[in-house]
């Protein structure tokens, strides 16, 4: 990875509200707004449906009124090379979902990818990470803490490599 670039916040899965789209950008927002790392990105991959567009165009909406639509990317294509060139673009996942899942393929591809995750503390996610070694896990439902989690990832280089290397 080329850490001499600006910090890039992935989120990999279905934009819709169920898996946390809103709050990933919620926190994106946050980080952005609040000055803690004014040079962050965010990257998403993983498509959406026709009944998820209303949805993604409130978000965009969010992220334009307060000027940071430029710093926001989906990438359309989710197989093979775009995948890879996805993962390769991002510096740490979090899928923030509302649902406790009971598996996370997204973790996995993450973490194969060498890209370390910030998942809620809930569902097989705790599980995942503790046998992993490839992410840390947060209160569910806090923006705070996520985009807390999200800092301490994304500002200890060290830290990142550790976990996305585990």
């Amino acid at each position: 990875k080329n850490y001499s670039k600006s910090p890039v916040l992935g989120y990999f899965c279905r934009m819709n509200r169920h898996n946390g789209f809103d709050k990933i950008v919620d926190a994106f927002i946050k980080i952005k707004s609040e000055n803690l790392m004014p040079d962050l990105v965010l990257h998403t991959c993983g498509g959406y449906t026709g009944d998820d567009k209303a949805f993604i165009k409130e978000q965009y909406i969010k992220l334009k009124e307060k000027g940071f639509h430029k710093s926001f990317r989906v990438f359309h294509e989710f197989h093979g090379n775009k995948k890879a060139e996805f993962f390769n673009s991002v510096d740490v996942i979090s899928v923030p979902v509302r649902k406790y899942d009971g598996y996370g393929l997204y973790i996995i591809e993450a973490n194969a990818a060498g890209v370390p995750v910030v998942q809620p503390a809930t569902g097989a996610f705790p599980e995942i990470i503790a046998r992993t070694g490839g992410g840390i896990t947060y209160s569910p439902d806090n923006i705070n803490e996520l985009s807390a989690s999200l800092i301490k990832v994304l500002d200890d280089k060290e830290l990142m490599l550790k976990l996305g290397t585990e």
